[in-house]
């Protein structure tokens, strides 16, 4: 039989992907306000999307964008999977020292 967790780990967990989820959420819902500027709702439209199609240099400045998260997301993944694996693997002096260290960044 499975435990179930208990309720305030399962409102913490809800509280933090609120936290982390709902700036994204709230980003995207607004890029598709009619506003010029996003001080207030001005009614649906897709109208930015389309000029960003229009706009080379936004494109571009899109592409690279995309391209500079997927490579950083790719090196990040990398180096903390072996920093993880080889802080789990081996015990030696300074251990300690590298968790905390790398605890700060995150």
């Amino acid at each position: 039989m499975r435990k179930r967790a208990s309720l305030p780990l399962w409102l913490t967990s809800v509280v933090l992907y609120l936290f982390l989820y709902a700036p994204i959420a709230v980003v995207v819902i607004y890029s598709f306000n009619a506003a010029r500027f996003g001080a207030g709702w001005k009614g649906f439209t897709t109208k930015w999307y389309g000029a960003l199609l229009e706009d080379s240099q936004a494109l571009a400045a899109a592409k690279t964008t995309l391209l500079l998260a997927l490579v950083s997301t790719a090196i990040s993944t990398a180096l903390g999977t072996l920093l993880g694996y080889g802080l789990g693997r081996y015990r030696c002096p300074g251990t300690l020292v590298v968790l905390f260290a790398f605890a700060r960044l995150v």
